[in-house]
């Protein structure tokens, strides 16, 4: 008999998703006292399948859209490397996420999108339940992380 792990198989963990959890569990950083509004996250593929940046806006007024941050993981580009708030958003808990993720991507996450590409993600104002299944995924890859 083969003894299965509780937790999801590295294959399983898609990157669209665990971002959008990201930014679910850090809705209140940067969106305070806002239930409306989407959030985009925008990834970029580069041409060996892994994703060289994200970046994440927010529309806290109707046809407005704000840069909260971008991170680059561009070996040639080293001085654009890392995580970078604008437009004065700050998020200690979604720093630390999507620092984790981008550093794990090519180990853990399928990226279902082509080599070359680019990819735009809607995260709607979560409700409790999406908050909910957003902490059990994000607790599951940190789980993943701490193995």
């Amino acid at each position: 008999m083969v003894a299965s792990s509780a937790l999801p198989a590295a294959a399983t963990f898609q990157l669209d998703t665990v971002l959008a959890d990201a930014v679910v569990l850090n809705w209140s950083d940067l969106m305070p006292g806002l239930t409306s509004g989407p959030i985009h996250i925008e990834y970029h593929v580069g041409s060996r399948g892994a994703v060289e940046f994200v970046k994440v806006w927010a529309a806290p007024t109707r046809g407005q859209w704000d840069l909260v941050c971008e991170h680059f993981l561009l070996g040639s580009t080293a001085s654009r490397s890392g995580l970078r708030f604008a437009n004065g958003y700050k998020s200690e808990g979604l720093e630390r996420m999507l620092g984790s993720i981008m550093q794990q991507q090519e180990e853990m996450f399928l990226v279902r999108t082509s080599p070359a590409a680019d990819r735009m993600i809607q995260v709607p104002p979560p409700t409790a339940e999406d908050t909910l299944a957003a902490s059990g995924r994000m607790e599951a890859f940190s789980d993943r992380l701490a193995s």
